[in-house]
């Protein structure tokens, strides 16, 4: 069960970098402490996402740019970022 959890996080944390991508943002590592923390607990957000068939339709199919708003828990972070 552990390795299950494990490969579906994996697979998660893959369309978090391509979302990354996508919106074209590149980590930062010298944002500061409370950065890396949002960083922190947002990968922790898309590692557990119930949204993940719904991230990576987006992704494959090249949808309105805008349109991760709807189902990303991440979304706030990731507009913050760009």
């Amino acid at each position: 069960m552990l390795d299950n959890v494990s490969a579906q996080a994996d697979q998660h944390l893959q369309l978090m970098r391509r979302m990354q991508q996508r919106l074209e943002i590149a980590p930062r590592y010298d944002a500061g402490a409370a950065t890396a923390l949002r960083w922190a607990r947002a990968t922790r957000a898309c590692a557990f996402c119930g949204a993940a068939a719904q991230c990576r339709r987006w992704l494959d199919e090249g949808h309105e740019p805008q349109g991760y708003r709807a189902f990303c828990a991440n979304a706030e972070l990731f507009d913050s970022q760009r």
